[in-house]
């Protein structure tokens, strides 16, 4: 069970809730040892901490937002220090390093389960010394968002007035605390690229234009691939968003009758047996290039921007392939309806959501059914049709900027 997991369970249960607040008690007394124990220095120059904890999607999103953010004349001679998940640690050292002096990366499952590594990282942020701390996140985490924001101490803590997706609204009330600034951030449900606009603006002061997806192309580590290849991506991180293989191997099958592709499989080490299972289940002379587990984060963008096509589930590989206008159609269960999906028309990007059938049925009024998906979402991703996802695709391939596919 990975970390968001755990946590919507804790959450959702009220049977643990009071092993939810024993949880959070134990990690607020570690963070308030840090405070009274470690001298908090005096910066020799202005320092702007950045606090993100969230996966690679999310990075895709607010990436941009930050580089106008950190280019701004408010922080200009300010020392700049981001401290995130190392989910994104390769993309940001390989794309910001030239904005961002320092980094701080965590891994967020040990931070609330192992009370050392937390101890010594609070102590990290304490030292620094910070002018200036921002959480640009929407959906904060106590623990992590909140708490950590009070350890910094800096004179100035930025951060936004959440949603109760990630938090009780006691958690809510008690974090708000920790903060100097909260950013009115709205509580209607938009896609997250316009939210990072608008807490970048109201960060800045002024209204920033749209900041899509983008990479710079230039620079990124050569990868040996095969000809004219489209990608499947079959993982996820939540067990609940993987549509099963065999549905992935129907799709590839059917799309091989009229379209000649090398098929190549992305992912990490722990999801290679996603490539196993479509072995098995693919006929012999579909050629499957395995590189689960054998690609940076930069070789996985260099992949994806020379694809004909990708095929995935709604993960971050499709914010990916939203970076380069490579086409992808991405199969989700509707989780985080109109926040994560589906991309707005008026982006122009040839990314295509499948959902289940009552899903395909509103997508003309998304409004009125997205308030149901937030927290989870009440279909399965088993419900999403193959035919859907070959109707999509080829759609997709014949016109990019195609309308969404409705019932």
């Amino acid at each position: 069970m990975n970390l968001n997991s755990l946590i919507k369970v804790l959450k959702r249960s009220p049977i643990l809730q009071g092993v939810l607040v024993l949880a959070d008690a134990g990690l607020w007394f570690i963070d308030t040892l840090v405070i009274l124990t470690t001298r908090r220095p005096k910066a020799l120059v202005p320092t702007l901490l950045v606090l993100k904890f969230d996966q690679i999607g999310d990075y895709v999103a607010w990436r941009n937002y930050l580089r106008v953010l950190l280019q701004h004349p408010i922080y200009k001679g300010y020392r700049i220090v981001l401290c995130g998940s190392s989910s994104f640690r390769q993309l940001a050292e390989h794309f910001d390093s030239d904005v961002i002096h320092q980094f701080i990366w965590v891994d967020i499952y040990k931070l609330v389960t192992r009370p050392l590594y937390r101890l010594q990282l609070a102590r990290q942020l304490r030292q620094l010394g910070a002018t200036v701390s921002i959480n640009p996140t929407y959906s904060r985490v106590l623990v992590l968002d909140d708490y950590l924001t009070r350890v910094t101490d800096a004179a100035v803590r930025i951060g936004c007035a959440t949603d109760f997706t990630n938090t009780k609204r006691w958690e809510a009330w008690l974090g708000n605390q920790y903060f100097t600034q909260l950013l009115p951030t709205g509580t209607d449900i938009v896609f997250e690229v316009e939210r990072y606009r608008c807490i970048f603006s109201a960060i800045i002061g002024t209204e920033l234009s749209p900041q899509l997806p983008h990479f710079p192309v230039d620079g990124l580590p050569a990868v040996e691939l095969p000809p004219r290849y489209a990608i499947v991506a079959p993982g996820a991180s939540a067990i609940e968003k993987i549509w099963p293989m065999a549905n992935f191997a129907g799709v590839i099958t059917q799309l091989q009758l009229t379209h000649s592709f090398n098929w190549i499989v992305t992912g990490t080490q722990a999801e290679h047996h996603f490539y196993q299972q479509l072995r098995q289940l693919l006929p012999s002379h579909i050629l499957l290039t395995d590189t689960t587990g054998q690609l940076s984060l930069p070789q996985l963008l260099q992949a994806v921007s020379g694809a004909v096509f990708v095929l995935s589930n709604d993960s971050g590989t499709a914010h990916l392939a939203a970076a380069f206008h490579t086409p992808c159609v991405a199969v989700s269960h509707g989780l985080a309806l109109g926040r994560w999906s589906p991309y707005p028309e008026a982006y122009g990007l040839p990314i295509r959501h499948v959902y289940p059938p009552y899903i395909n049925q509103h997508l003309t009024n998304i409004d009125a059914i997205a308030p149901d998906f937030q927290k989870q979402s009440p279909l399965s991703i088993r419900d999403v049709r193959v035919e859907d996802v070959l109707a999509a695709t080829e759609m997709l391939l014949r016109d990019p900027v195609a309308k969404p596919l409705t019932d």
